[in-house]
C-alpha cells in the first residue's frame, strides 16, 4: 500500500465525464508484521510509507503500548497521535504533560521531542502519522456524520476499529444511515470494513466520506470511543 499520493481529481466530486472515485485499498491490521522497539516498550505495525523506496515523507502505524517509557526521536518530522483502545497515556512534551485518551483528539508534536511515554492503565494501542514536509491530519469518526477530505489532500483513508461499511465512491448514505441510530445493513455496492481494518484511496479521491459501524458498534462509540480515524496526508509540492 505504498503508491504515491495523487492529487485529488475533478472526478472526486462528480463531474461529468470523470471517473468516480475508486474502491478503497483495504488492509488487516493485524496482518501486518509487528517489529518490536529496541527498549522493549511495544511494538509497531507499518501500515502505508510514501514513497515506497528512499526515505519517507508520510508514514502511518498503529503501535501497540506495553510499558512505560520515551518515545523514539524523529528530528525533522511533524507527528500526530491517537489512542484507539486502553485507557490512554501521559506524553511529556515540551510544554508540559499532556493526557491523551481515546475519546481525545489527536496530539500533534515535533517528533524531535521524543518525549517519555506512562500508561495510564495498561497497555494501550495507538495510531501514529509521521510527516516530514507535508501537511497531513488525523480526524475521529464522528456517527453519522461525513467527513470532508481535506482540499489539496493526495492521500486518504480510514483505520476502522469497529465492522461497518463505506459507502461506494464515496456517495453520502440514504437518511437511514445518516444518523446514529440508523440500520446497520449496508447499502447496495457498498465495501465492508472489519474490526481493525485500514482502507485506503488510491484513484481520484471523494470530496466526502462516510464509515456506517455496525449498529451495536454505533451505539457503543456514543459513549466510549470513536469507532475509527480518517487520516489524510497531503501532495507535495512542486519543485521550483
Amino acid at each position: 500500500m505504498n503508491a504515491a499520493p495523487a492529487p485529488r481529481g475533478a472526478g472526486a466530486r462528480g463531474r461529468p465525464g470523470v471517473p468516480a472515485a475508486a474502491a478503497p485499498q483495504r488492509l488487516a491490521v493485524d496482518d501486518v508484521p509487528a517489529q518490536p522497539w529496541r527498549n522493549g516498550g511495544g511494538h509497531t505495525r507499518e501500515l502505508w510509507t510514501w514513497p515506497a523506496d528512499g526515505p519517507w515523507q508520510a508514514r502511518l502505524s498503529v503501535a501497540d503500548i506495553a510499558a512505560d517509557g520515551p518515545f523514539s526521536a524523529f528530528p525533522g518530522i511533524e507527528r500526530h497521535f491517537a489512542v484507539l483502545s486502553g485507557e490512554g497515556v501521559e506524553l511529556a512534551l515540551p510544554g508540559g504533560p499532556r493526557r491523551v485518551g481515546p475519546r481525545d483528539p489527536a496530539c500533534r508534536f515535533d517528533g524531535g521531542a521524543a518525549p517519555g511515554c506512562r500508561l495510564l492503565g495498561g497497555p494501550t494501542r495507538d495510531l501514529n502519522l509521521m510527516l516530514r514536509g507535508l501537511d497531513g491530519g488525523l480526524a475521529p469518526v464522528a456517527v453519522g456524520r461525513p467527513w470532508p477530505a481535506p482540499r489539496g489532500a493526495g492521500a486518504v483513508g480510514l483505520v476502522a476499529l469497529v465492522a461497518g461499511h463505506l459507502p461506494p465512491g464515496g456517495a453520502a448514505p440514504d437518511q437511514s444511515d445518516a444518523v446514529p441510530d440508523g440500520p446497520s445493513d449496508p447499502c447496495e455496492g457498498a465495501w465492508s470494513l472489519a474490526p481493525w481494518t485500514l482502507a485506503r484511496w488510491c484513484g481520484p479521491i471523494p470530496a466526502t466520506l462516510h464509515f456506517a459501524p455496525a449498529q451495536a458498534a454505533a451505539t457503543r462509540a456514543r459513549t466510549t470511543a470513536p469507532p475509527g480515524w480518517w487520516w489524510w496526508v497531503g501532495t507535495p509540492a512542486p519543485a521550483r
